[in-house]
């Protein structure tokens, strides 16, 4: 299925597509979509409308954030991702996605970004049914640490619990200015190419 957003055309998975609807608001899944015959890894992100206007995301325009990763350890037994995502670095409102390490999507997530070099955001307002995307192709400290990342993930046995108590740690500790998105675990479906 092929979907046209602000200057970007790019597919997602026939499973990505037929699930959109059902996704839960303020989640993110990873995913990959097909941006000019290539497969770019991305994260799918299902955004309630009253945070796009909370973080004022222009609607007609490619999705264009500040970014920063985190790799969070407690003890080197309990990890997340963390992917922090600021649209106006003056007003200081930040977009948190959390995401499981542990979690075998996340980790293919992960490798896609390191071979191809970028990442691609699609965010997901439900109440119009529309999507606004953005790709970014990563400079070398970012790619750094997708690899550093992308190796330790792969190291990591599946464990959703220690990965919750990381994630409800986090959610007591946000701030006022934040929206912090939880991490939906793989499914039967495939979000991938």
């Amino acid at each position: 299925m092929k979907i046209e957003k602000a200057d970007l055309s790019m597919e997602f998975s026939e499973d990505l597509y037929n699930d959109m609807e059902d996704l839960s608001s303020s989640t993110v899944t990873p995913c990959s979509v097909n941006f000019n015959d290539s497969e770019i890894g991305g994260l799918f992100i299902n955004c309630p409308l009253r945070d796009i206007k909370y973080f004022g995301i222009k609607i007609n325009k490619p999705l264009t954030p500040f970014l920063k990763f985190r790799m969070i350890d407690v003890r080197k037994q309990y990890y997340l991702i963390e992917v922090l995502m600021i649209f106006d670095e003056g007003k200081n409102k930040t977009l948190k996605l959390h995401l499981n390490p542990h979690d075998l999507n996340v980790q293919k997530f992960l490798k896609l970004i390191t071979l191809k070099q970028a990442i691609s955001f699609h965010l997901n307002i439900k109440e119009t049914n529309r999507i606004i995307s953005g790709i970014k192709t990563l400079d070398g400290e970012e790619l750094n640490w997708f690899v550093k990342n992308y190796v330790l993930s792969s190291t990591l046995e599946p464990n959703t619990r220690n990965y919750l108590i990381v994630e409800d740690y986090l959610k007591k500790e946000k701030a006022i200015s934040e929206r912090i998105y939880r991490f939906l675990p793989s499914t039967d479906s495939n979000y991938f190419f």
